[in-house]
């Protein structure tokens, strides 16, 4: 998952990234790309002469891995994290909510995934506010007066991840890192954090710090 102005500089984890994007077009397992998409994604692939031999090579350059990464970021399904919800009386064919850098989506589960709610690029700046009234609901208030409301299980989890994505959008040029492990401290000065946790990291105008 990318936050909404995460940007893919290191040349590892661009690799990585392009790597699983490679064998997840080939891969009958991967249901968050439709038929389509990963015909698109082939294309491009095979113009470069991109194969499972050539994968690690030297001749793949890197704007050609930057390429093919941001064409799959292009796809609602493929970089987001999906929520099972549900949509009651008004929404029933609703399963899953995604979260991306691109927006927020309702979805229905099926082989592939299909989305079938698209909101305009700039979704998250269409989001006046993101509430949770009840402990499995969660209601999503638009700027256009429209509103949705969504049942799930996870609905704090949706809530902040949406508001983070919302004021990350809003501001953007800011560096957030994803917490890999629970860390949990009792002194002031420290930050306690939950595993998968977005943390914005900021500079430290006191210490004369970078960040």
């Amino acid at each position: 998952v990318f936050s909404p102005s995460e940007k893919l500089d290191n040349p590892v984890a661009l690799h990585l990234v392009f790597c699983q994007v490679v064998k997840d077009v080939s891969s009958s397992a991967c249901i968050r790309m439709n038929r389509e998409e990963k015909r698109k994604l082939q294309q491009l692939i095979d113009g470069y002469g991109v194969t499972s031999s050539t994968l690690h090579s030297n001749n793949i350059k890197l704007t050609m891995k930057r390429n093919v990464v941001d064409v799959a970021k292009e796809f609602p399904n493929y970089f987001s994290r999906l929520f099972p919800i549900s949509g009651g009386r008004n929404l029933p064919n609703v399963q899953l909510l995604g979260v991306s850098h691109s927006g927020v989506r309702l979805t229905i589960l099926g082989v592939p995934i299909q989305s079938f709610f698209l909101n305009t690029n700039n979704i998250f700046e269409d989001i006046a506010e993101v509430s949770v009234p009840r402990s499995s609901t969660i209601q999503i208030l638009l700027r256009n007066g429209g509103w949705m409301t969504l049942y799930s299980h996870k609905a704090e989890k949706i809530r902040n991840m949406v508001e983070r994505y919302c004021v990350e959008a809003a501001q953007g040029g800011h560096e957030y890192v994803r917490a890999v492990a629970d860390y949990v401290t009792r002194e002031s000065t420290l930050l306690s954090f939950r595993e998968n946790d977005i943390i914005r990291v900021v500079k430290n105008r006191n210490l004369h710090l970078d960040k």
